[in-house]
């Protein structure tokens, strides 16, 4: 089946809508109105870093190592894209829909560990860690009470993503739910199981990666983002 995907914003390229410190007031309505409309969410994490290498093969093993990670880092940037079905050309295997692309930049309030080689790779593609310590959205991580839709925190956004009950999509998904739950929820509990439970209650509408589908669905042997993307689709239309 073939995807082919438009901006709403714009009909030649896929538009990109920053939400920071001089835009929130204006762009925030835009995000939870993007969420209630959308038929699927992909979520995408911007990090200081990923630790040392976590290649253990007993699961138990890496999520405690990647929970160690998570708190002691934090979540630069999130990437939220809201999909919506347009319509099904059945005579030619085609769906079309439209995205919302926006990249909110957040500042953690508690100390973090900056990792240099994930900075040179960031840096490396386009991201201004200047911009990001002026007019990140400060946060602290944790949860919040009383959280409000309208409240400008990552805390409210994804109660709101959660509430709404779509299906979530990530790449590469696992250490991004680690950062989401521990930054933006409650601290990750001391075992996998309970985190693996609580996945259940927090994503209703489900939880999707592609690089798990790329490779155990499509049979892909290389799995990155970039080359599935190039491979399947070109720039406009995805295959599924």
């Amino acid at each position: 089946i073939t995807i082919i995907i438009t901006s709403l914003a714009m009909e030649e390229q896929l538009a990109l809508v920053d939400v920071h410190t001089d835009t929130v007031a204006d762009t925030w309505p835009l995000v939870l109105e993007a969420v209630q409309r959308a038929s699927f969410i992909a979520l995408d994490l911007e990090l200081s870093g990923l630790g040392s290498t976590y290649t253990q093969a007993d699961f138990e093993v890496r999520y405690k190592i990647m929970r160690d990670v998570a708190d002691s880092h934090a979540v630069l940037s999130l990437g939220v894209a809201c999909f919506q079905w347009v319509e099904l050309h059945s005579s030619s295997q085609q769906i079309s829909c439209e995205v919302e692309v926006f990249n909110i930049w957040l500042l953690s309030q508690r100390p973090y560990v900056i990792d240099p080689q994930s900075s040179k790779f960031l840096i490396n593609h386009g991201f201004d860690f200047n911009k990001q310590f002026a007019k990140g959205l400060p946060y602290s991580p944790g949860f919040s009470e009383g959280v409000r839709p309208t409240d400008h925190t990552p805390q409210a956004l994804l109660a709101h993503i959660l509430t709404s009950k779509k299906p979530v999509v990530f790449h590469n998904g696992l250490v991004d739910v680690l950062f989401l739950y521990h930054s933006f929820y409650t601290s990750l509990p001391p075992s996998s199981n309970s985190f693996l439970a609580d996945l259940t209650e927090l994503f209703q509408g489900g939880a999707y990666d592609t690089k798990a589908i790329a490779e155990y669905k499509m049979g892909e042997t290389a799995s990155y983002l970039e080359y599935i993307f190039r491979k399947r689709c070109g720039w406009y239309s995805v295959f599924i």
